[in-house]
């Protein structure tokens, strides 16, 4: 599969976490996300890079 980082699909993008060890993400889960502030491009697609920043965001936010 060839990723485009800046733009994944919602399917992609839950698919390539699985991959590389994330055991809890789901679609609905990812929703939940979105909804409490994950970044979304503008035409729903999702980029990793700010995703990831905005997870540890909320890590670190949670201590």
């Amino acid at each position: 599969m060839e990723l485009n980082v800046p733009q994944m699909g919602k399917a992609d993008f839950i698919q390539v976490l699985r991959h590389y060890g994330c055991r809890t993400i789901t679609p609905e889960k990812l929703d939940e996300q979105i909804a409490a502030g994950a970044p979304v491009n503008e035409n729903g697609t999702i980029n990793i890079v700010n995703y990831t920043a905005w997870v540890l965001k909320e890590l670190c936010h949670a201590e």
